[in-house]
């Protein structure tokens, strides 16, 4: 019953996790970056990630067991061990730069 449903409306269920997982992901800048509120940006990350991702592997199961991965899986793979490798130093280099355009942004509003 519950595969008829998720097979019936797949598309559906694609659209709507990758909308939400957009949604999540630039809640995650502002709200880390932004507001500063970094255990909730890190929810937010995570949230992304799972709307993001579930339907890909759950969708995708089936070429993963068969080995038949195309591109589009293989650049999600790629994309993963991108961001597990060298996911600190990219957020250390946005923070850094935030706060930079947080100053600049602070020094012409005193300027005005």
């Amino acid at each position: 019953m519950i595969v008829d449903f998720l097979e019936t409306y797949k598309w559906s269920i694609v659209i709507t996790c990758e909308i939400l997982a957009w949604i999540f992901f630039i809640g995650f800048f502002w709200i880390s970056y932004f507001l500063e509120k970094k255990v909730i940006g890190r929810i937010s990350l995570v949230l992304s990630g799972v709307f993001d991702y579930s339907p890909v592997l759950y969708y995708g199961w089936d070429s993963i067991k068969k080995g038949q991965l195309g591109s589009f899986e293989w650049f999600i793979l790629a994309f993963l061990a991108f961001a597990i490798v060298f996911g600190k130093r990219i957020d250390a280099f946005l923070q850094n730069w935030v706060k930079t355009k947080k100053i600049k942004l602070n020094k012409k509003r005193q300027v005005s």
